[in-house]
């Protein structure tokens, strides 16, 4: 891909609880970054309520240690 250094380009990222939907695993947080001309403008971040329990809390799925 050529870039042309004019562009804006908006990155996502899914944090789930698992990767298998057909055994409950849900998405719990979505976080986007608008990026124009390579620098981020903009950022977004949300814990989403899966509708179930999943044992654990938001911190265990989402923070590296």
């Amino acid at each position: 891909m050529t870039s042309s250094g004019n562009e804006t380009i908006v990155v996502l990222d899914f944090e789930t609880s698992g990767i298998s939907p057909t055994q409950g695993d849900r998405a719990i947080e979505i976080g986007a970054v608008l990026l124009h001309e390579g620098t981020i403008v903009d950022r977004f971040q949300s814990l989403i309520n899966p509708g179930i329990r999943t044992g654990k809390s938001p911190h265990y799925w989402t923070v590296f240690p």
